[in-house]
């Protein structure tokens, strides 16, 4: 009813909403006002009555419903009742919050009237006014409320962003929270209309009555709002910001979205000052030049920049570039216009946009770093002032020791993954130190074809589009004829494409090879696992190959994203999974006429260079997709030397065969122009059953398999010189870490340690508890000689790396906060300390051998070792490895001088040679006796579990006594002993003896006095048969 009402008001307030014509004479004027007054009192009146009465009616509905006493009746009416409130009565609602603004703005626009016309002083007791007079008058007041009328401020919609909510909060607060004109119910409604996606979902359900308005303000802002979250979503995007190129464009565009992001993480409450942190996360963005200068300027300064004098810095240097750059382009400009002949284009450079992907690792990031063997960023090897034969630069990277692919000194040739082999003679070296180049010095050079003369290009080459029946193409007619001692290249068609990766939300490049023989399309299996791709079905594939050659393998299904040359993402490819595709191949090598033509007519090459280089494909397109990829409805063209451009998706794509100069053949390009690639002939496998049965239930196929004796013995090898560099002197144990080649690679590590802090400190401080407790650990350690202080720039190791950690709360144990170090933490695309470390051997003696053991033991009793770990000494050079940050102060932030640096003086839980390096220094320990007991624990040690057997009590108690002084000679105690003997148990001395008889062994829960191991299962009920279920 109340609704109904609200509609029939609808048509009085459009009255009301138009334009007054106010009379001529001040008299009528104000007569006119006093009745529309009267009207829009009236209407306000009665939208406040009805409102007051859809809310009765809305509280008399909702006492009615729950005194119903059938709850299925009850739930019916209080769903008819929300869906009631959510749409008719809610949009009633706001329609009345604007008509009240509407009346609200005529009222004051009577009432300005009104002031006017009584200030204008009268002329006689008729108070008449000349018609003139009126139109001044009128026009006076219009122009008032013209100048004083601002634009309409507008509530911004919601949906859900951890980013966006401080936005919309503050806008939403000044606009409706703290406007008090406005209701409980009026606000709610307004919040209501905001909201939008996961955030209307979250208030979906509450009533929208004043009583919920400030219970949903605070939900919507337990759940949204994220302070410290966006600050950690702002530094890890900031951490992922691609490193600018040299050029003035790249430099301001990385300027411009680090300072956005800084200011933004600035404004979330993290403080930007002058810790080493933000100087090495905002210098990592910009080329070595720039970096220098600041480095620079701080040394003559002597003292440390703070982030804002050093945004200054770069912001000078970018705007010298930006100068340079543009006084550079118009010389360029003028010199071009004056001397066009003198004018020419590198040769190979066709980089597109799309192929301009952030490079993933440090040393391609430093690829344009050193351009030429001597070390000059400022030529290139080709333009090498000094260097100019390749004998004279092969002796220069030899003097140097650089890679003689890259010229870098951090890895060897053979292990370069920033260059191929050189495309000349397929050898670990620049085509710059290739001596196959010299061969033809003495080789007698052809006849240069006589000089046509130019045609127009219009007459050169065909204009129209072909039609997709037809086998149109563009030839290009100045080709070229073959010399003497020219081969053929026989090139297959191959395009680089961009792929989505569902792990890292961005697109990378992939190489796709069109294969018009095949019938199915697969991608590398190694491929697909790096891209993320989700899988949708599993099948199984017959090939058949050249000769006749079947192979049948198992195969994914998965969806695929890729994206066109024109940034067009091309969604739900499904594809499947295969490893290995193809052998390698190479891309075509283009004549000097095929890229000056591709040059001259602006092509789109579906690859990044013009240079050839050795491939592999990621993906192979059959007939099953090719058709989606090729451009049939546009014409192919035809380059100079006879190959083929073919229009693709990604650009045109290089295929066909020319002749090359015998010289330029590399012995890679003439075994790949004889690959046959196997056509895949699709069918379903069939084979007999008991074939796949015994295939399915293969050891390998579980993933359980046995090692090879060869890696075994290995390992063995490895070990036992290991164990010869363990040290133990003066009742200690001294042993360091097995590091591995690559430690030389391993960096610090301290960007992620000092952002892992940051987060740890802010779950600390909600808990004051937890935080006496980690820092009363850590003191623990400190005074016990496990870790000890150090500065920061006190490097004495071999390597130096910055662990994260963090704690585990367990309530119900003895030691209720522990803390746990994260040797396996790295930054992306860095190493980590476990990666640098021999994992290693532990040597002890299988889990299962052990407890068969135990379980015939009449007379058996158990121990373990109090923090064996953090009893075995590290090594001086080997500490830095586990250095780790904490704070000085907990109330201020960890930045500058608060923060605390601490290295391990013990080997720390979390490294993976852990079990390894206290095994081996245990049994180096043990081998310096010579009895039963110590042969024993050497058998029956497992981690630092010890297991011993005596044939009688006596004997047992014996071997409590030995094995308590065998690690007490080496610092480590002996703890929790429990025997299966009341006797034994009674006779070691409580600070021994393990509290309760119910403990577990090896994982396995073991009852000391009724002398029962107990394993506890719980048992499952499968819905199908499957693998696993048969197995167990």
């Amino acid at each position: 009813m109340a609704c109904r009402t609200l509609n029939a008001l609808q048509t009085k307030v459009q009255t009301i909403d138009q334009a007054f014509e106010f009379p001529t004479t001040a008299t009528e004027c104000t007569i006119f006002i006093a009745e529309k007054m009267a009207e829009i009192n009236e209407i306000e009146l009665s939208v406040a009555y009805l409102l007051e009465n859809l809310k009765s009616q809305i509280e008399a509905a909702m006492t009615s419903t729950m005194t119903r006493k059938e709850q299925s009746e009850r739930e019916r009416l209080m769903n008819e009742l929300d869906a009631f409130l959510n749409t008719e009565a809610n949009e009633m609602e706001i329609m009345a919050i604007q008509w009240k603004a509407r009346l609200k703005f005529r009222i004051q626009e009577l009432e300005k009237q009104s002031s006017l016309i009584q200030a204008r002083p009268s002329t006689s007791a008729s108070t008449s006014v000349r018609d003139t007079d009126t139109d001044s008058l009128m026009s006076s007041s219009r122009h008032v409320e013209n100048k004083m009328r601002l634009p309409q401020l507008e509530v911004p919609t919601f949906s859900g962003s951890y980013k966006d909510y401080p936005t919309f909060w503050t806008i939403y607060n000044s606009l409706i929270h703290s406007n008090p004109q406005l209701t409980n119910t009026d606000k709610f409604l307004f919040l209501r209309q905001a909201l939008k996606g996961p955030a209307a979902t979250l208030l979906g359900n509450m009533p929208v009555i004043g009583e919920n308005y400030e219970k949903a303000i605070k939900l919507l802002d337990k759940r949204f709002n994220k302070s410290g979250c966006i600050a950690d979503l702002l530094i890890t995007e900031l951490e992922k910001l691609p490193r600018a190129q040299s050029n003035a464009v790249s430099c301001r565009q990385t300027l411009t979205a680090l300072t956005e992001k800084l200011t933004h993480i600035e404004c979330s409450g993290v403080p930007l000052d002058n810790n080493r942190m933000w100087r090495r996360l905002i210098l990592s963005k910009f080329p070595d030049a720039m970096s220098e200068k600041v480095l620079s300027k701080e040394q003559e300064e002597g003292r440390p920049f703070s982030t804002d004098e050093i945004l200054d810095i770069l912001e000078n240097a970018t705007a010298m570039k930006e100068t340079i750059a543009l006084t550079t382009d118009a010389f360029q400009d003028r010199f071009t216009l004056s001397h066009p002949k003198h004018h020419h284009t590198r040769e190979g450079y066709t980089r597109h946009a799309r192929f301009e992907q952030p490079l993933r690792n440090s040393d391609q990031r430093n690829r344009t770093s050193f351009l030429c063997v001597c070390g000059s960023p400022a030529h290139t090897i080709m333009q090498c002032p000094t260097l100019k034969t390749a004998e004279a630069r092969r002796k220069e990277a030899g003097r140097r020791k650089v890679c003689w692919k890259c010229f870098r000194s951090n890895h060897k040739s053979s292990e370069c993954s920033v260059l191929g082999p050189c495309p000349r003679c397929s050898k670990d070296h620049h085509s710059a130190l290739c001596m196959a180049e010299h061969s033809t010095n003495n080789t007698a050079v052809p006849a240069s074809r006589p000089v046509q003369p130019r045609t127009p290009i219009a007459n050169r080459f065909s204009t129209g589009r072909a039609r997709p029946s037809q086998n149109a193409e563009i030839v290009c007619h100045e080709t070229e004829k073959p010399s003497k001692e020219s081969e053929k290249q026989f090139v297959l068609m191959t395009a680089t494409a961009l792929a989505f990766n569902m792990n890292e939300m961005d697109y990378e490049p992939i190489t796709v090879f069109f294969d018009t023989g095949a019938q199915k399309s697969f991608i590398n299996s190694e491929k697909s696992r790096n891209l993320s791709l989700p899988v949708i079905n599993n099948t199984t594939f017959t090939v058949s190959g050249f000769g006749g050659l079947m192979e049948t393998f198992p195969s994914n299904e998965v969806s695929l994203t890729l994206k066109d040359k024109k940034g067009r993402a091309m969604k739900g490819i499904t594809i499947h999974t295969k490893s290995p595709l193809t052998s390698a191949m190479s891309t075509a090598k283009l004549s000097p006429a095929d890229r000056k033509f591709i040059r001259r007519q602006r092509i789109r090459v579906a690859q990044p260079t013009l240079e050839d280089a050795m491939i592999t494909p990621d993906i192979l397109l059959g007939q099953d997709l090719i058709d989606s990829f090729l451009l049939r409805n546009e014409a192919c063209i035809t380059l100079p030397s006879g190959l083929i451009l073919t229009p693709t998706v990604f650009g045109y794509a290089i295929s066909g065969n020319s002749f090359v100069s015998g010289s330029q053949v590399s012995q890679t390009l003439r075994e790949n122009g004889a690959i046959l690639v196997a056509t895949p002939v699709v069918n379903q496998a069939r084979e007999e059953y008991k074939q796949d049965i015994k295939n399915l239930y293969e050891l390998e196929s579980l993933g359980i398999k046995v090692d090879r004796e060869d890696d075994e013995e290995s390992i063995l090898q490895f070990m036992n010189s290991y164990r010869s560099t363990i040290r133990i002197e003066d009742g200690k144990i001294t042993a360091g870490f097995p590091f591995l080649s690559n430690v030389t690679q391993l960096k610090d590590n301290f960007n992620v340690a000092i952002k892992r802090l940051h987060a740890l400190l802010r779950v600390l401080h909600q808990d004051p508890e937890k935080m006496s407790l980690y820092s009363n650990a850590l003191q623990e350690y400190s005074d016990h000689g496990i870790i000890e202080e150090v500065q920061e720039h006190d490097s004495d190791g071999l390597t130096t790396f910055y662990l994260p950690h963090r704690h585990v709360w367990t309530p119900g144990k003895s030691t209720q906060l522990r803390i746990v170090f994260d040797a396996s933490s790295h930054a992306k695309g860095e190493l980590s300390l476990n990666d640098v470390i021999h994992q290693g051997h532990s040597l002890t003696s299988c889990i299962f051998d052990i407890l068969m053991k135990f379980r015939t033991y009449d007379n058996a009793m158990i121990a373990d070792i109090q923090k064996a770990f953090l009893q075995i000494h590290l090594p001086m050079d080997h500490r830095d490895a586990t250095r780790f940050l904490w704070v000085k102060d907990h109330s201020k932030p960890p930045s500058g001088s608060n923060i605390k640096y601490y290295r391990f003086c013990r080997v720390p839980f979390g490294i993976n040679a852990g079990p390894a390096i206290l095994n081996q220094a245990l049994l180096k320990h043990l081998e310096s006796f010579n009895n039963t007991t110590y042969s024993e624990i050497s058998d029956m040690l497992y981690m630092d579990n010890v297991v011993l057997e005596g044939r009688t009590q006596e004997e047992l108690l014996e071997k409590y006594r030995e094995s308590k002084e065998i690690f007490m000679r080496v610092g480590m105690n002996l703890r929790d002993y429990l025997s299966n003997c009341p006797y034994v148990n009674d006779s070691i001395p409580a600070p021994d003896r393990a509290s309760s008889t119910v403990t577990k062994v090896l994982g396995i829960q073991w009852n000391s006095e009724h002398d029962e191991l107990a394993l506890e299962c719980s048992a499952k009920t499968h819905t199908r048969t499957t693998k696993r279920s048969v197995l167990s």
